[in-house]
């Protein structure tokens, strides 16, 4: 049985190519030449990259503060679960507008539409594609911002981190308030509720101050503890609002590159290398197919 004129064996395939050689490594040099005009007319992009990790947000409470005795088994550290928060808070909607109205990106993104709600809704859509947030095994959060101004993506690098300082610590101030406010709530309730056991005391008549001066020393005695303890605690918290401590660790302040990383011209070309020299020979070889 003949076989098929249309199958190729690999003699044949061998032949074709070197009777098209040229044809291919003109098809291949065009490609290069087109790829290389289309990359220098691409704006240059520069990364800078800002690391930080957990801190230890137990630092911040009064435990810490006041007994001496556990002080030395806090570490300044936090740990995975703190830190996978703070990656949470950075990935919010909340923090990249802020950056969008710190750095005026609406007019850098050129965004538009019928009002400032949607140009900034598309200013962060354009801010998310050229930030990179990442968490790596040695519990460390990354903030990798990519731009055509080499400065301004290192500030807004820095400042991702910073706005992540500020959500955290504005989260722990208002935790801290409401328990002010209950405190110096319950507090002043505690110093009236004695005020007027007091002045019930002095009112009562001889005959029933005597019946009831036992039950009376008790329950002055109590209220006066409660309101010490009270007293002792809303000043705890009362410095411990002000001792918080930050939520995350700078350890590499981002800095700006001198050197692009965007476009990575010798990426982009030898992908186009690969991809126009096998077009080339798989062309050939449909070229040179013999009809049926």
């Amino acid at each position: 049985m003949q076989p098929n004129d249309n199958e190729f064996n690999l003699a044949g395939v061998m032949h074709a190519w070197r009777r098209q050689w040229k044809l291919i490594i003109v098809f291949v040099a065009i490609s290069l030449a087109v790829a290389s005009i289309l990359l220098l007319l691409l704006p240059k992009q520069y990364e800078a990259t800002a690391v930080a990790t957990a801190g230890n947000p137990l630092l911040s409470d009064k435990a810490y503060l006041f007994n001496p005795n556990i002080d030395q088994l806090y570490s300044n550290y936090g740990n995975a679960d703190d830190l996978d928060r703070l990656y949470g808070i950075a990935n919010l909607d909340s923090t990249y507008k802020v950056i969008v109205d710190s750095f005026n990106l609406v007019d850098y993104y050129k965004s538009t539409g019928a009002n400032n709600a949607i140009r900034r809704r598309k200013a962060v859509f354009g801010l998310k594609k050229d930030v990179e947030i990442q968490k790596n095994e040695v519990n460390q959060l990354t903030v990798s911002v990519w731009n055509k101004d080499p400065a301004l993506a290192a500030n807004i690098a820095n400042s991702m981190i910073e706005v992540v300082q500020q959500i955290t610590a504005a989260g722990l101030k208002k935790s801290n308030e409401q328990s002010l406010f209950l405190l110096d709530s319950t507090l002043a309730g505690l110093v009236s509720k004695y005020g007027a056991l007091v002045g019930s005391g002095n009112n009562a008549t001889g005959l029933q101050a005597g019946r009831n001066v036992a039950l009376f020393d008790v329950e002055k005695t109590t209220l006066l503890e409660q309101i010490k303890q009270y007293q002792k605690t809303y000043s705890e918290v009362a410095l411990a609002s002000k001792n918080i401590q930050p939520a995350l660790i700078v350890l590499q302040t981002a800095s700006p590159w001198a050197k692009a990383g965007k476009p990575r011209v010798l990426a982009w070309l030898f992908g186009v290398l690969v991809a126009s020299f096998s077009f080339g020979l798989l062309a050939v070889l449909l070229y040179d197919r013999k009809p049926l």
